[in-house]
């Protein structure tokens, strides 16, 4: 999980967003030791009609720009 979860609900847009503490240094490592790293989501709040395919690439691509300021690369 790279996210903190949201009790009863789901991230349904960036600013609801936060990234759990280490997560950052975690994945800088991984990335060192594996040369990739591949992140897979469940989407579920897709299917039950409380976010768009759109919202949720909104959220991936500021997901991804974090990721690359902070020198990680998929």
């Amino acid at each position: 999980m790279v996210n903190k979860k949201i009790e009863n609900d789901y991230v349904r847009n960036w600013s609801q967003f936060e990234l759990i503490d280490g997560v950052i240094d975690g994945l800088k490592m991984l990335r060192q030791i594996f040369g990739k790293i591949i992140i897979v989501t469940n989407q579920r709040g897709i299917g039950l009609g409380l976010m768009t395919e759109d919202d949720l690439h909104k959220i991936h691509e500021s997901m991804k720009k974090v990721f690359e300021e902070n020198g990680i690369f998929y």
